[in-house]
């Protein structure tokens, strides 16, 4: 059990070997080299004159929708500043190459107390805006004691979560009560949230539903559209790879010139996949190398981040990640493919975004394999029957179109916030 004056104490004692973290991060490909002083909170861009309103996310699923909401923003606030954090180089990469001059994009600094506070002294934000599941002690303190109003956006607690937190509650519930607000998008975020303690949380429905669809370069789309017949497996962990390769090598046996678009969730881990593949004697080429799959090439690999909008605009079918081991990896966002025109599939082990995952398959623009022998068997009736993949994507293409109250209900609670004096 932790305590936060605990916490705080040793992540600042602990800022040598944070350093040493963020290097190593820098090796492996998980942060950008030349912006690591940005993980200390030292800016790399001027501050605007005009006040800031800072939205902090965490990955690509939760920038496009904090996206959406600064759009509103902008509309509604022209004379404030958009300040947005993030945490992964995906997240980054997709920002810009929006290549938006209204937009500020900055890396989260690591949650170390003088980090935090270098941060927050120099953006000196008008409001925080946190999505989904960021609850850094430091960061979510300082800002507090700053007297910046803090809501949460798309509040998140996996299942995993919720049980470690309920076991450390003295951690938690003093850092949902910093919050003005907790936005949440179902019945079980809203029951995890109180019983966890914080103080005003609110249904309003899952944001990500209300993003914009993700981007994508016509000319790659051009360069890489193929004939052949194909389905994309996106955000695959290693522990999905043995039921990827498995599907795919069936369905090889009847569909000889089938392609697999193969998306890993972490593109550092891309050389333990191709000794998987030359295990099973399938053949690769790397999005990297710049060429179109050759008639002979099985998989596709997918090595570079920021391309899922390309992506899910190449194939019809796709099998999202994440979701086939137990305890693992909770499974990854359904909607992204769903909105862009996929026959959207998935594993049993959902449990980061079941309430959606549910929601796809009461509307039939979802199907779950619950076991890897099924894959194959259901990339199989849809490549043959057309109609049923059509039918399931329309449905998907239904579901996300229409979802104008919930960013709404989000931007309303902002707006209080703004104009509430703290």
């Amino acid at each position: 059990m932790i305590t936060l004056k605990v916490y705080r104490i040793l992540s600042s004692l602990l800022r040598p070997f944070l350093i040493l973290l963020m290097h190593w991060r820098a090796r492996k490909g998980k942060e950008d080299p030349v912006r690591l002083n940005e993980r200390k909170g030292i800016p790399s861009k001027t501050r605007p004159k005009s006040p800031i309103i800072w939205i902090h996310a965490v990955s690509v699923g939760e920038t496009q929708a904090a996206l959406k909401i600064i759009e509103e923003l902008h509309l509604r606030h022209p004379d404030h500043s958009i300040l947005l954090t993030t945490n992964t180089l995906g997240s980054a990469k997709l920002v810009q190459n929006l290549n938006d001059p209204t937009i500020i994009h900055q890396f989260i600094p690591f949650d170390s107390p003088p980090w935090v506070q270098r941060f927050l002294t120099y953006w000196s934000p008008k409001i925080a805006l946190f999505m989904e599941s960021e609850l850094w002690p430091n960061l979510i303190l300082e800002t507090y004691a700053k007297g910046i109003p803090l809501l949460l956006l798309n509040g998140r607690i996996s299942g995993t979560s919720f049980k470690r937190w309920q076991k450390n509650p003295q951690l938690i519930s003093p850092l949902l009560q910093k919050f003005t607000i907790c936005l949440v998008h179902d019945d079980v975020q809203d029951v995890r949230f109180k019983s966890l303690g914080a103080g005003h949380v609110t249904v309003i429905g899952d944001l990500k539903l209300s993003a914009n669809p993700l981007p994508y370069e016509v000319n790659a789309y051009n360069r890489l559209k193929s004939p052949r017949p194909s389905w994309l497996a996106a955000s695959i962990h290693r522990s999905d790879l043995p039921t990827i390769l498995q599907a795919h090598k069936k369905l090889l046996e009847k569909y000889p010139n089938l392609l697999l678009w193969l998306v890993p969730r972490h593109p550092e881990r891309v050389p333990l996949m191709q000794n998987a593949l030359k295990a099973c004697g399938l053949t690769s080429i790397l999005h990297s190398h710049g060429q179109p799959p050759l008639d002979d090439t099985d998989v596709y690999i997918v090595d570079e981040i920021g391309c899922m909008g390309l992506f899910y605009r190449l194939s019809t079918i796709c099998f999202v990640g994440g979701s086939v081991v137990a305890d693992r990896h909770g499974g990854h966002n359904p909607l992204e493919p769903a909105r862009l025109g996929c026959a959207v599939l998935f594993g049993p082990e959902m449990t980061n975004c079941r309430h959606t995952a549910n929601q796809l398959l009461e509307a039939k623009a979802a199907l779950e394999i619950k076991a890897s022998s099924e894959l194959a068997t259901t990339i199989d009736t849809l490549l043959q029957d057309t109609p049923s993949k059509v039918r399931m994507i329309d449905a998907a293409l239904r579901f996300t179109k229409d979802q104008g109250e919930t960013l709404r209900l989000a931007l309303d609670a902002i707006e209080h916030a703004l104009r509430t004096p703290h």
